[in-house]
């Protein structure tokens, strides 16, 4: 009752303001890639009475291509994850995937020493590296603004869905393009994957923000041009540098690891800022140890909100749903768990709005 009481309130309140009221059976609010699927499930449907709402200039959410030189970078999301998924399939339907497999972490292990890490180690490696991104994903959930949902609602959320945006994890993590124009690495080396001796950052040549650059991963398909990885605090210290300042910073770095090469001067410099992009502020999310401690799964976030509507008899109906890759008990922080979702939970609005009516 009170989520009705709230809708009836805000009619009011635009009515009073002489304000034109056009209604709609369903708002879908974002158009990332879950709202455009739940968009899409509708008009699959023939369902129309809907309006899908983006606040930015370009839909797409987190993922956003971009063109550099004869090719496109993506400033977001770029894998796919397997070919089973329903956004597998429609990638491959529509030919939108790319023949070249690159994921990333991959190439010379190199020691802060200058040392190459011998191929052995590397499986230990991943482990130490997993283990330091997951040190990123607790500072990150430390400094992502979450209080803007208590005024966003009214009434408020119930207390679940408070309880699971305050637990559930939003970390940060910015990319860094650095284009040399050709490459001055060999031809089969896929990247630069940098190694710090545990706890000790002491090279005053070096800006301290590198120490969070995981490495750099040759991109496929561009002549001359390193992919950056920066997470924990170095990812909100890049978006408040200049690029000129952070391609010095990356010649430094890797003049440091990569002594034996013969790097040349960086033509062109770019780098995300998701953190700023005040419709996002950040990358994706991660279960936390408090969500462990409250019972909090992805899954409490997908859960319908009901309520009754006179247009139903009076029946419970779910008047509020959520979206995204936040919400997928299973492939939570993945393009398509996001995907999934958007179908799952347009299904469920066709399945009590529609059906029953």
């Amino acid at each position: 009752r009170g989520w009705r009481n709230g809708f009836d309130k805000v009619e009011r309140l635009l009515s009073a303001s002489n304000e034109k009221i056009s209604k709609t059976k369903l708002v879908i609010i974002g158009a990332g890639i879950a709202g455009l699927a739940a968009a899409k499930t509708l008009e699959d449907a023939n369902f129309k009475d809907y309006l899908l709402i983006e606040a930015q200039s370009e839909i797409g959410g987190r993922i956003q291509s971009a063109p550099w030189n004869k090719a496109w970078i993506e400033y977001g999301a770029q894998f796919v994850h397997g070919d089973q998924s329903q956004l597998a399939q429609l990638c491959y339907k529509h030919d939108l995937l790319s023949d070249v497999q690159c994921p990333d972490g991959q190439g010379i292990f190199i020691r802060n020493n200058g040392c190459k890490v011998d191929e052995a180690l590397i499986e230990e490696i991943d482990d130490l590296i997993c283990n330091t991104l997951e040190d990123y994903e607790d500072y990150e959930n430390k400094n992502i603004e979450i209080e803007n949902y208590k005024t966003m609602f009214i009434p408020s959320l119930p207390n679940l869905f408070s309880q699971a945006i305050e637990c559930l994890g939003f970390g940060l993590i910015n990319k860094v393009f650095l284009d040399f124009g050709s490459s001055w690495w060999k031809p089969n080396i896929k990247g630069f994957q940098l190694l710090w001796k545990e706890g000790v950052f002491c090279n005053k040549n070096l800006a301290a923000w590198t120490r969070d650059l995981t490495g750099f991963d040759v991109l496929p398909n561009h002549e001359g041009v390193l992919l950056g990885w920066v997470g924990g605090r170095g990812a909100y210290i890049v978006e408040t540098l200049s690029e000129e300042q952070i391609a010095i910073d990356c010649e430094n770095l890797l003049r440091h690891y990569l002594k034996c090469y013969k790097i040349s001067p960086i033509k062109r410099c770019l780098r995300t800022q998701w953190n700023a992009n005040k419709y996002i502020r950040g990358s994706y999310s991660h279960i936390t140890t408090r969500c462990d401690v409250n019972g909090i799964t992805p899954r409490s976030l997908s859960e319908p909100i009901w309520g009754k509507l006179t247009e139903h008899d009076n029946k419970d109906v779910p008047i509020i749903m959520f979206a995204g890759e936040a919400t997928h008990e299973n492939f939570y922080s993945t393009t398509h768990g996001a995907y999934d979702t958007g179908i799952k939970q347009a299904q469920i609005f066709l399945q009590h709005h529609v059906a029953e009516s």
